[in-house]
């Protein structure tokens, strides 16, 4: 998300229940060089709040803190976009870092989509480059997210996925219907030759 103003409890409320759902929101520190964690949403606790650096991995001029999580490649990025505003310069800034950030939690969640929110937070900051970002405001996190890392980290910062639990054996096969022999044949009563039948 790309967007604030002052605090409100309404982005804060959104959040939350998304969170609640499981769905990771990725929101900008936002652009006037002001205090983060006076703006909604980005001071929300439950979402990646992302600064912007330039070229040098300084802090934009215009970037706010203190309450950012990690920062993002966000001033004198080529890029190709279409601006219909009167500022365009500072209108493509503005919505680089926050996009860079979600890009990296979509790479996350798409090679372990079981993670929870925190998880992928996690994750998502295991991936950043620490104490590297200049011209920082007191108490603001300084750590410096760059794709580029993405699959030299990744067996660090992903834990490998459980094992599939193995199948259950096959049932044994029915054993063979076999027919019972049958019964013996009932003893015919039989006289020997020197008896007189009897006479009914």
């Amino acid at each position: 998300m790309s967007l604030g103003g002052g605090g409100s409890n309404r982005y804060d409320a959104v959040i939350g229940a998304a969170h609640a759902e499981g769905v990771l929101t990725v929101v900008a520190a936002g652009n006037n060089n002001g205090d983060a964690c006076r703006k909604s949403p980005a001071s929300t606790a439950l979402a990646i709040t992302v600064g912007s650096t330039d070229r040098g991995d300084g802090r934009s001029s215009f970037s706010n803190g203190p309450c950012v999580d990690v920062f993002a490649p966000g001033r004198d990025v080529p890029l190709i976009v279409l601006v219909l505003v009167s500022e365009p310069d500072q209108a493509a800034v503005i919505s680089m870092a926050t996009p860079h950030a979600a890009g990296v939690a979509a790479q996350i969640l798409a090679l372990q989509p079981s993670l929870t929110p925190d998880e992928a937070t996690a994750a998502l900051l295991c991936f950043s480059t620490k104490d590297i970002v200049t011209g920082l405001p007191a108490d603001t996190a300084n750590a410096l997210l760059f794709n580029n890392r993405f699959d030299a980290e990744a067996a660090v910062c992903l834990e490998p996925a459980p094992p599939s639990p193995p199948s259950p054996p096959p049932a044994p096969p029915a054993p063979p219907f076999i027919r019972p022999p049958p019964p013996p044949p009932s003893p015919i009563n039989t006289f020997p030759p020197s008896a007189t039948p009897p006479y009914w």
